[in-house]
């Protein structure tokens, strides 16, 4: 279970590209996360590479070689989309 007072969990993973600032999961596919990079290309990330309780709409990070489900973005964005949705839903 993620702990809200950890603002990063991370998991070793050998393999990434350093440019790649955010992922965000999009949805899970069987064995894999289908996530977004911030050009907008999607990818496959195996779910044994991604840290304990990533889910649908976490912001996956890479922080020296390690996926983390970073927390404080994941939560501006949520707030962000539910923003937008409440301002949709007055008009």
């Amino acid at each position: 279970m993620l702990n809200p007072e950890d603002t990063r969990l991370a998991v070793n993973v050998a393999h990434h590209n350093k440019e790649v600032k955010h992922l965000i999961i999009d949805r899970i596919e069987g064995g894999f996360a289908v996530c977004e990079k911030d050009d907008k290309e999607m990818v496959n990330i195996p779910l044994s590479d991604l840290p304990h309780g990533a889910k649908q709409g976490c912001v996956i990070s890479i922080i020296d070689g390690s996926y983390v489900i970073d927390l404080e973005e994941t939560k501006r964005r949520q707030e962000a989309i539910q923003d937008r949705f409440s301002k949709l839903f007055k008009k």
